[in-house]
């Protein structure tokens, strides 16, 4: 999409991001304005807007094949999209965004296995009564962890489009990613994978190409991390004879000191 230029860190309403408190926490304090919340039901999903206390932020973009469109090479910045959602541009007016370009992919590691419930925040410029020009979307993907593997290694893994499962997607303006405090969240509803874990995040822009747009901008992406991970069952068991020989030890001990 066309982005404005603006001298000063000022935003329009509409990209506008207010502090949320300690979760999650965001660069400045902007001004928010208030916006009904959205929720949309599909087939296998839902999208809405709601705070999340379990947010756990992109801590890397891995690579990203970008789409078309994309003028300013500074929007192709991959840590752009990392961590909290942030101003869309600093006083310098530098992005603080990443462009997928119309057509263009990118992969998230989140340093950690989460459910398949993702939450977006996009950077649209304008206003919400003219939007029209700048409809935008993405479809949004889920893969397991990929073992060991890193570097170039992982790249071509992840490039396999086998590994991938979709949930569904996400749109700027009929969803609110471009403007709710909370951004879009995307929940699975099947229910073979709601409670599967996952380690990757696949997002593929599919706006259309007209208008100059240089598709999906990614202000920020966060996933619903889970509190602490589950024992391998091997590890259970072997807590389990530990305990065992723990209790054998301590009645031996006391029938000792009993004779």
């Amino acid at each position: 999409m066309k982005l404005s230029a603006i001298a000063a860190l000022v935003l329009p309403a509409s990209v506008a991001i207010t502090t949320l408190g300690a979760t999650p926490s965001l660069a400045g304090t902007p001004t928010w304005v208030t916006t009904e919340g959205i929720t949309r039901n599909e087939l296998n999903y839902t999208v809405s807007n709601t705070q999340s206390t379990d947010w756990v932020y992109a801590t890397q973009a891995i690579t990203a094949p970008f789409g078309t469109g994309i003028t300013d090479n500074r929007r192709k910045t991959l840590s752009y999209a990392t961590g909290a959602p942030q101003f869309a541009y600093d006083s310098s007016n530098n992005p603080y965004f990443l462009s997928l370009g119309v057509g263009g992919t990118a992969f998230f590691d989140f340093g950690t296995q989460f459910l398949p419930e993702i939450t977006l925040w996009e950077t649209t410029d304008g206003n919400k009564s003219r939007q029209s020009d700048y409809n935008e979307q993405v479809d949004v993907y889920v893969a397991v962890d990929q073992g060991s593997l890193s570097g170039n290694a992982l790249t071509t893994r992840l490039e396999d489009n086998t590994i991938w499962t979709l949930l569904g997607d996400v749109k700027n303006i009929t969803d609110g990613a471009y403007n709710n405090r909370y951004g879009a969240t995307i929940k699975s509803k099947d229910s073979s994978i709601a409670n599967s874990l996952y380690r990757y995040v696949k997002l593929v822009d599919k706006s259309q190409n007209t208008g100059g747009r240089d598709g999906f901008d990614v202000n920020a992406i966060a996933v619903k991390g889970v509190s602490q991970s589950v024992p391998e069952p091997a590890s259970i068991l072997g807590l389990l004879a530990f305990g065992a020989f723990g209790v054998s030890s301590t009645l031996k001990g006391k029938q000792q000191n009993a004779k």
